[in-house]
């Protein structure tokens, strides 16, 4: 079997721990830097950041998809090339982007209270519709694969090439949205 072959491991256990320790670095990652916007950015102009922020995501997921289906057929080269993109992309953004230290600033005071959600109605309404959008595109982009040889049948190339345009036309259609929603 291909992947096998091609992956570090064929040990189920190490397997899911090791995306767990992956997926929980990513998450911390994610965010750290999803508070940058409101730390930065003007009030009035959070929206427009958020449309920004957004097409950056989409052009990563259809960067992303793209290199993903060219070697579908070799997973472990991606698997290799990944946490050095991920690296990359980290310090590229702590050389761009530094942070100003908050040594000299009074520390804020919390409550246990501040660790739940606002109970206002438009704030679950957003967090619900944007958790339901975001679990509908990671469903689609982690089975697609899956969908494709396995219902409908493609070999694993046209598979790849078809999730590539499918990714493209969701960015199209989304960096539309994102945009106007956004501004």
């Amino acid at each position: 079997d291909v992947y096998k072959r091609q992956g570090t491991t064929t040990a189920f256990v190490v397997l899911v721990i090791g995306y767990a320790l992956f997926q929980g670095a990513m998450n911390a990652s994610i965010a750290a830097l999803n508070a940058v916007t409101p730390d930065r950015v003007p009030r009035e102009r959070l929206g427009l950041a958020s449309a920004v922020s957004g097409l950056g995501y989409l052009l990563g997921l259809v960067i992303g998809t793209t290199v993903a289906a060219a070697l579908i057929e070799t997973p472990g080269r991606g698997l290799v090339l990944v946490p050095w993109v991920l690296l990359g992309g980290a310090l590229l953004f702590v050389i761009i982007a530094p942070d100003r230290s908050s040594r000299t600033e009074p520390a804020p005071t919390t409550s246990w209270r501040a660790l739940l959600p606002p109970r206002d109605r438009d704030f679950l309404l957003a967090f619900l519709g944007r958790f339901l959008t975001l679990f509908a595109l990671l469903l689609f982009s982690v089975y697609s694969l899956y969908i494709c040889t396995d219902y409908l049948h493609l070999s694993t190339i046209r598979a790849g090439e078809v999730i590539a345009l499918g990714m493209l036309l969701l960015a199209v259609t989304a960096i539309a949205s994102t945009v106007t929603g956004g501004l």
